[in-house]
């Protein structure tokens, strides 16, 4: 029994030296940390199509949808009441497939694969309260799409536009988002 209790006392030293050994010390100013506030992110199933075309059929896809979302001022900025400033760079990727019938050309059926594609930045200002916002500011987006063998905005690689946008807030008691 004393025996087994020394043979366990030692191992047990062994052990903790060893550990001593190995143990790290990290240094945080060398890494990059990015705080959860800054980035968001959605996924999402969707529909989406290019239709309403002179010389095209209507085209319908369906697929899974991927937001990424990086807000810059209002990353930083804190104030969630009074005079407020919402901004954010953003992606949306859609990826899926053709879900109307295919055209063919010649014997050949219409490639399934569609997808869309949305980039831009976003900033508003407003003012908001505890429960309520209201804000109004400036998009720029660009897009591009493409629905089995019909893509849009067709010769060139992409389309931009840059609406004025309004947002109305309405935030419950445990949310200050």
């Amino acid at each position: 029994m004393i025996k087994s209790a020394l043979v366990l006392f030692g191992l047990l030293l062994v052990l903790s030296a060893r550990a001593q050994e190995v143990a790290r010390v990290y240094d945080a100013s060398k890494y990059i940390l990015i705080d959860a506030k800054l980035l968001r992110g959605s996924v999402g199933y969707t529909t989406f199509g290019i239709s309403d075309l002179d010389t095209l059929a209507d085209r319908l896809g369906q697929g899974v949808e991927l937001r990424i979302e990086a807000r810059l001022i209002s990353g930083f900025v804190k104030r969630t009441e009074g005079l407020v400033i919402a901004d954010a760079f953003f992606l949306d990727l859609t990826m899926g497939r053709l879900s109307s019938e295919p055209l063919y050309y010649y014997d050949n059926p219409e490639d399934r694969f569609s997808t869309a594609m949305n980039f831009g930045y976003s900033i508003l200002a407003g003012y908001s309260t505890e429960h309520f916002g209201v804000l109004g500011g400036k998009s720029f987006e660009w897009f591009s799409g493409s629905v089995g063998g019909t893509s849009l905005p067709g010769a060139t690689l992409m389309s931009g536009t840059a609406p004025w946008i309004a947002r109305l807030e309405f935030r419950p008691a445990f949310s200050p988002e």
